[in-house]
């Protein structure tokens, strides 16, 4: 991954380095505060005062490191409101974070400024991976989900399977809560993860 990324490196100005530092730190400190990665996205504006040009931003978007989302939210919400995109077409919406390949590629390419228990980048993973920090489910590299918000009891699971290296059966990961049956509530985080 290191050559690829030398590649992308002379083809993009070094403002680029600038973003995928920004977006790196967003997304630490989205986990860190508890929130969905969602909430802490880069409005357009501040990536440009980057230096970083629209045909580079399209350029990380084809290329699989940052999510493309529109931001909706009104002045007297509470809650931010961010639309997934594949639209290359940018706007005074648009907001960026970074993907799981684009955390990846932060991650190697700030290794020194990366937290000490960050999970280790090498070669490309293959089959599922879950990321606990990002709360995302990937398969081959690509997404199929994403937390927008705490789901202890499915998070867990799936840490409990990524742990296991996805092996077909793992003992019940949740602990006993004392007011609902284990099965049945182990049962609903699964059909929940499913929908």
């Amino acid at each position: 991954m290191a050559g690829q990324d030398s590649e992308i490196g002379a083809r993009l100005s070094p403002s680029w380095l600038s973003l995928m530092r920004e977006l790196l730190l967003a997304s630490q400190l989205a986990v860190e505060a508890g929130r969905s990665p969602t909430d802490f996205s880069i409005e357009i504006d501040a990536v440009i005062r980057l230096g970083v040009t629209h045909s580079e931003i399209r350029y990380l978007l084809c290329a699989g490191y940052v999510e493309h989302r529109f931001d909706y939210t009104l002045l007297d919400q509470a809650e931010r409101i961010v639309i997934l995109t594949r639209s290359l077409r940018l706007s005074t919406r648009s907001c960026f974070l970074l993907t799981v390949k684009g955390v990846e590629m932060a991650r190697s390419l700030f290794r020194s400024e990366c937290p000490s228990g960050s999970p280790s980048v090498g070669e490309d993973v293959i089959g599922p991976q879950w990321d606990t920090e990002a709360r995302i489910l990937s398969f081959d590299g690509e997404i199929i989900l994403r937390f927008e918000r705490h789901a202890p009891a499915q998070e867990r699971i799936l840490a409990a399977f990524e742990e296991e290296g996805w092996t077909v059966r793992i003992d019940d990961p949740l602990p006993p809560n004392g007011r609902t049956d284990p099965k049945m509530r182990l049962n609903r985080s699964i059909h929940r993860l499913n929908r």
